[in-house]
């Protein structure tokens, strides 16, 4: 099968910086590190009295790794909210510290290409957050960030085959949507397509910019603005 049946032209694999997490249908801003999707299945070796030197194997359990989220720490609560669901200090007294409807959650990580389309998803099913930090060691002689982290373990990870590669964009694209068209109040500028803004409004970059696409966030509000409206 070749490495990618649409862009042919491509020879470069994925790189690991373009992705977004979701859970509950919303992006989860500021996400900078997700750990590795790995599962491990177990090696059950058997011989018999007479079975020589070599034994043979077979498969056992097979085995998720939990999964690390981190982030910067802001005012967003959705890491926050989440392990509240597993343990709230603040309900603890209650004898109800727990929230066993819905402390499960399925997770969708998303992998993309250098022009923010999403290019294939996974999805984590029954995740909970097994481990929370707040916030991070901090320390007066350095310059990095305070950090939030989730640890989630889950019961197991496939891949969405309803997301498939897109064909990737070119610049001829970009240069047959820039003539104005009628009702466009950007006079000589290009022509805002709403599939491009789409694609951008999805990752939640901010600012986010699509410059090469002309789709561009220049209000800082997360959501794509027509291209020339400043």
């Amino acid at each position: 099968m070749p490495r990618f049946p649409v862009n042919t032209h491509r020879r470069a694999s994925y790189k690991q910086s373009s992705f977004a997490v979701k859970w509950d249908g919303a992006y989860i801003e500021g996400v900078y590190r997700v750990s590795g999707l790995t599962r491990t299945t177990d090696v059950v070796a058997e011989r018999g009295g007479t079975g020589g030197a070599v034994p043979t194997s077979s498969p056992g359990l097979t085995n998720y790794d939990p999964i690390v989220l981190e982030r910067g720490r802001t005012h967003d609560d959705a890491f926050e909210s989440w392990a509240n669901q597993v343990y709230d200090r603040g309900r603890a007294e209650a004898d109800a510290p727990t929230s066993l409807g819905d402390y499960e959650k399925d997770v969708v990580v998303e992998l993309g290409n250098a022009a923010g389309q999403v290019v294939m998803a996974f999805r984590v099913y029954r995740a909970w957050t097994s481990s929370y930090t707040a916030l991070s060691e901090l320390d007066a002689s350095e310059s990095g960030l305070a950090v939030e982290r989730l640890v989630l373990q889950h019961a197991g990870w496939e891949r969405d085959r309803a997301v498939s590669e897109p064909s990737e964009p070119t610049f001829d694209d970009v240069e047959q949507s820039s003539a104005p068209v009628d009702g466009d109040e950007t006079t000589g500028g290009p022509a805002f397509d709403p599939q491009l803004a789409r694609d951008a409004t999805r990752w939640r970059a901010t600012p986010w910019v699509v410059d090469r696409w002309r789709v561009q966030d220049h209000d800082g509000d997360g959501s794509a603005d027509a291209a020339g409206k400043h």
